[in-house]
């Protein structure tokens, strides 16, 4: 049966997804030979034999070139559907180890390395067997079309890919010394410590690091409070600021009462974003989007997310919210150290409702996670919502409907985000533009409410 491209893009995601666990497992091949294998070491060790198995594909000195000219034989020699039930069973195996070896060229044809790395994947070595051409040939070319994000994806996460050319001493030693013409690795040694280091591009292309104004942006795993910027004697305490909390202090404290999302909590509790089970981060990427030009960078999901799943904190440093603390205009320099680009404002959650009004901004231009990447959309498919975990207010990132595998993650950046300088593009058939009438309508809806309240109490005066 064909597949369409969305079941084609399910098999290949559940390639990356065994890539992933093989990495995870970090089972060596001199941890398993000569040894009891466990059954998911077994899983492992099958691919040794895939590679084993194309080494004909650069030298005839291998017994795998023998096995095919015999199968090759047996079929040509078969008289067909006539003769035993052995004969018949012998044939469709020789025919199945014909489709197997050529398919395992194929992609070697593309490297040996990529071959190395997807044979790890039990999806993928079914697939060489039991597929049909049309679903091979489609897969195939989903394959190529990413050869930079699965090269990437597996070096990132340790994959010891490399070790499958160690079976045979003579093989690696013809290999390693024409290395560019057989592995064709594209990227070389990638040598960073966490899996969004680098932007997978569109495409064949470079990998690149992520830069704001010229900067190479810092990955962190927690917010940073700015002590420095709070205690700066222009900001006044704001009005609003919760009699709980010391001033100046960090404004995404927990409030007494508010509600843990993650183990259900009234009182402080030790749950953390990190290692939590409310928060499912998933595997995904930074990808440049050629439809969005030299600013294209977002986020691409590699897996299946199901609606409601929490994919992660919005993280960066806690700075004072500009329009909490309001400064003359020549005071402008002490915001100066961040910027509202990258930036969400940080309510006050309280245990009876969480309020507009923000005394802090997470701002994520120089130091931040793989969620100031997310991008805007009028029609999208993440929503920011502001929740207790732990001791802090978090800003975390919920699926609004079940996302599939290889789409771009994406949210709504707010009313009031954009200007006529700074127009949105997300393109979709809802897009509202600069937000100029949505602005007008929220300014009218407002002033009807004041009014409302003003006639209420001249009723009751």
């Amino acid at each position: 049966m064909a597949l369409d491209n969305a079941a084609i893009k399910d098999v290949l995601a559940q390639i990356y997804s065994e890539i992933h666990a093989s990495a995870s497992g970090n089972i060596n091949q001199k941890d398993f030979i000569g040894a009891k294998l466990t059954q998911e070491q077994v899983k492992i060790i099958e691919p040794i034999e895939l590679v084993r198995a194309v080494h004909d594909f650069t030298k005839d000195l291998h017994k795998d070139a023998q096995d095919v000219a015999a199968a090759q034989a047996s079929i040509n020699n078969s008289p067909g559907s006539v003769g035993s039930t052995g004969s018949v069973r012998r044939n469709s195996r020789d025919r199945l180890l014909l489709r197997r070896m050529a398919r395992y060229q194929e992609i070697a044809e593309d490297g040996l390395m990529i071959l190395c790395i997807l044979s790890f994947s039990p999806t993928f070595r079914k697939s060489c067997v039991k597929d049909t051409d049309a679903n091979w040939q489609a897969l195939r070319h989903e394959i190529q079309e990413n050869f930079e994000s699965i090269e990437y994806f597996a070096k990132v996460r340790g994959l010891q890919w490399a070790n499958l050319l160690e079976v045979d001493h003579d093989f690696r030693a013809h290999i390693w010394t024409d290395r560019k013409g057989w592995l064709m690795e594209r990227l070389g040694d990638v040598r960073v410590q966490y899996p969004h280091a680098m932007i997978v591009p569109e495409g064949r292309g470079r990998l690149r690091l992520p830069m704001y104004e010229g900067r190479a942006q810092v990955n962190i795993s927690k917010n940073t409070y700015r002590h420095d910027l709070f205690s700066d004697m222009r900001f006044e305490e704001p009005p609003e600021w919760p009699e709980e909390l010391d001033y100046p202090s960090d404004p995404s404290a927990r409030l007494e009462g508010t509600t843990c999302i993650n183990c259900r909590s009234t009182t402080t509790c030790g749950c953390d974003p990190r290692n939590c089970d409310i928060v499912q981060e998933p595997l995904m990427e930074l990808y440049h989007y050629n439809k969005y030009g030299a600013r294209g960078t977002g986020i691409r999901t590699l897996q299946k997310i199901k609606k409601n799943t929490v994919l992660g904190e919005y993280l960066g440093e806690i700075v004072p919210s500009p329009a909490a603390y309001p400064l003359g205009p020549n005071d402008e320099k002490a915001f100066r150290d961040f910027d509202t680009v990258y930036a969400w404002d940080l309510p006050v959650v309280s245990p009876v409702n969480t309020s507009k009004l923000s005394l802090g901004t997470v701002a994520s231009g120089t130091y931040g996670n793989w969620t100031r990447y997310v991008n805007h959309s009028c029609e999208p498919s993440l929503k920011t919502s502001f929740e207790v975990i732990g001791n802090k207010v978090r800003i975390l990132y919920r699926a609004l409907q079940a996302i599939e595998p290889f789409e771009e993650l994406t949210t709504h950046y707010g009313d009031y985000y954009f200007t006529e300088a700074r127009v949105c593009q997300c393109g979709t058939d809802n897009c509202e533009g600069d937000f100029v009438e949505v602005r007008a309508r929220l300014r009218a809806r407002e002033r009807a409410r004041l009014r409302k309240e003003a006639r209420e109490r001249k009723a009751k005066t």
